[in-house]
C-alpha cells in the first residue's frame, strides 16, 4: 500500500445509528483506495459503534477521554497522510468530495487547509435559506478577501498534517469552539485556507432541528464567537458543556 494522500478521521460517541451511512460514503469515494485511510475515534462509546466501524474494515482507536476534540486530536495524530480531514460520524459525502478536495490543493498549491460546507436535508427551508445559502456564501467571501473564512464547520474540513503539528494540534484547552473558530485562529497564523462554496456534504440535523434560533444564538453567538473573547480576559470558559454528540 501506497502512503495515503488523505486520512479522514471521524470522531464517534455512541453513533450506532448514523455511523454505517457515514463509513458507505467514505470508503465507496471516487478516489484510488489506497491513497486515503478512514480513522474512527471511538470517544468512549458504550454502544456498536466501534464494532459497526470494524466491520466496515477501517481503523478503530480508542479515546477514553470524552470530547470530540480529544477523539479529533488522537486521530490526527495517529493520522498517515498527508492532508488530514476531519469528518462528523452523523455525515455523508458525496462519491467525488475526496477528488474535489485534491482538486482544490492542486489549483490552491499554497493553500493550507481548505475548507467546505454542509447540506442538511431535514431542516426547513427558511433554516436552509440561512444555513446553505447565506452563511455559505459570507464564508466565501470571507476567504477571498481575508485569506481564510471567519468559520469552518469540522464536519468538512481538510488541512496540512505538517502545519497541524507547527500549530500544535488542536486547542485543547478552548472549550466548545476547539476545533472549529479556536483550530481555524491557530492554523491561519500559517497561511492561506480556502472555502469552495461547492465541496458540500450531508449532515444530519439533530443538533439544529426544532431549536433553530437556540443554536443560532448560543451555538453560533455565545459559544462560537464570545467564548474565545471571554476566554483571553478571564482564562475562563462560559459555562455550559459541549454536548457528546457532534
Amino acid at each position: 500500500m501506497k502512503k495515503p494522500i488523505f486520512s479522514i478521521v471521524v470522531p464517534a460517541y455512541n453513533e450506532e445509528n448514523y455511523l454505517g451511512y457515514c463509513l458507505n460514503s467514505l470508503v465507496n469515494q471516487d478516489f484510488p483506495k489506497d491513497l486515503y485511510e478512514i480513522i474512527v475515534v471511538d470517544n468512549a462509546s458504550t454502544d456498536k459503534t466501534a464494532q459497526i466501524a470494524k466491520n466496515f474494515g477501517v481503523k478503530v482507536l480508542p479515546e477514553p477521554k470524552k470530547g470530540v476534540v480529544f477523539a479529533r486530536q488522537k486521530g490526527t495524530l495517529a493520522a498517515k497522510g498527508e492532508i488530514a480531514i476531519s469528518f462528523d460520524a452523523d455525515s455523508q459525502a458525496p462519491d467525488n468530495w475526496l477528488a474535489k478536495i485534491a482538486q482544490d490543493f492542486q489549483k490552491n498549491p499554497s493553500a493550507i487547509a481548505v475548507a467546505g460546507f454542509f447540506w442538511q436535508p431535514e431542516i426547513p427551508l427558511f433554516s436552509k435559506i440561512y444555513y446553505e445559502i447565506f452563511v455559505r456564501y459570507l464564508l466565501f467571501l470571507s476567504a477571498k478577501i481575508r485569506g481564510y473564512p471567519f468559520h469552518i464547520s469540522a464536519s468538512n474540513f481538510a488541512f496540512k498534517k505538517e502545519i497541524f503539528l507547527k500549530a500544535g494540534g488542536y486547542p485543547l484547552e478552548a472549550g466548545r469552539p476547539a476545533d472549529q473558530l479556536a483550530f481555524l485562529q491557530k492554523l491561519k497564523k500559517f497561511g492561506k485556507i480556502i472555502f469552495d462554496p461547492t465541496l458540500m456534504i450531508t449532515t444530519s440535523a439533530r443538533r439544529t432541528k426544532g431549536r433553530f434560533i437556540t443554536s443560532i444564538v448560543v451555538d453560533g453567538l455565545t459559544y462560537t464567537l464570545l467564548d474565545p473573547f471571554f476566554y483571553k480576559l478571564t482564562a475562563n470558559h462560559l459555562p455550559g458543556e459541549a454536548p457528546d454528540i457532534r
